[in-house]
């Protein structure tokens, strides 16, 4: 195929858009909605491209269409065509608006709980323009925003022994998780309680995705316990709190979330150790806009403070009876 006819102006980025949400979606239908077009609209837009290119990109079938070694490798590379041209919008938005700009950050809230609203305070501080856009999902839905160039930054938990493509991981900060009550639980006056003990109070987990949700349940299994059967799942900041006055749960929550306000208590349990590393994902194969460069700074910072503050703690001799 003569390479001249891709820049001969009839292939769009539109097409390229289009083909990219097929191969999502794995049909022709299901792009159609995602990009609120009609099915003849995608169906004619498929045909030009493969009439441009010379190949077929999809087989169609009963239940949809698969992709084509010719179309999984221009996939790829519409995918990359793609994240450049949104790269180039991000970079010149920011540089057209001083003081403004956008940063899109992803987050599973698990993992970041006080910590990135302290960092997007931060930022809104210096440049009250800048607009940040949240996006919650799942780690790996973030994972590929990031690689589309869809999000500029990922913030939460991260395992940087994990080997991630086209991903490089920062580590922020490390802090233990804790076993919480409220004051005056019946398990806040033993002095070295056992998770065989917690397992009869209700417990709150955190998502069934997450790190610490699998950890937790490995702490039940390595020492031949079943896990507490009265569990809450959840994914949200506020309703952990709620339900630890309200009850007799028992929740694992970061370190640093321990405020002396009288009303949580934080459970000596034997042998019980968590550890979670906060940081950020950034994409390997771009430079990220200057407001990305400015947040990443600012979570730096709010970083820093918490491991000052974990520091100055230890040195205490801080936890015990500390509460949420």
């Amino acid at each position: 195929m003569d390479s001249n006819r891709l820049l001969d102006g009839r292939l769009k980025m539109r097409h390229l858009t289009m083909v990219v949400a097929i191969a999502d979606h794995g049909g022709v239908t299901r792009a159609a909605d995602e990009l609120h077009l009609t099915q003849p609209v995608v169906t004619r837009a498929l045909r030009e491209l493969e009439e441009i290119l010379g190949v077929s990109l999809f087989e169609r079938g009963p239940r949809g269409v698969t992709v084509t070694a010719f179309g999984a490798a221009f996939v790829e590379d519409a995918r990359a065509i793609i994240r450049r041209m949104r790269q180039a919008a991000r970079r010149l938005d920011a540089l057209a608006a001083e003081e403004g700009g956008t940063v899109a950050v992803g987050t599973h809230l698990t993992g970041t709980d006080g910590f990135l609203p302290r960092a997007i305070h931060r930022l809104k501080r210096s440049r009250p323009r800048v607009v940040v856009e949240l996006v919650e999902a799942p780690h790996e839905r973030l994972v590929s925003q990031l690689s589309s160039g869809v999000l500029d930054i990922v913030v939460g938990r991260v395992d940087m022994s994990a080997d991630i493509p086209c991903v490089r991981q920062v580590r922020l900060y490390t802090e233990g998780v804790k076993l919480v009550v409220r004051a005056g639980h019946p398990a806040a006056a033993q002095p070295d309680v056992t998770l065989d003990a917690l397992r009869g109070y209700p417990w709150i987990f955190p998502g069934a995705e997450t790190a610490v949700s699998r950890e937790l349940f490995a702490a039940f299994t390595d020492r031949d316990l079943a896990p507490p059967e009265d569990r809450i799942i959840s994914t949200s900041l506020s309703v952990p709190e709620i339900l630890l006055l309200e009850s007799d749960a028992v929740a694992a929550l970061p370190g640093h979330m321990a405020l002396d306000d009288g009303r949580f208590q934080v459970l000596q349990c034997d042998g019980f150790s968590l550890d979670r590393t906060v940081g950020v994902l950034l994409p390997q194969e771009r430079s990220m806009t200057p407001t990305a460069v400015d947040f990443m700074k600012c979570l730096r910072m709010e970083a820093g403070k918490i491991r000052e503050a974990a520091g100055a703690g230890a040195g205490a001799g801080a936890g015990a009876g500390a509460g949420v």
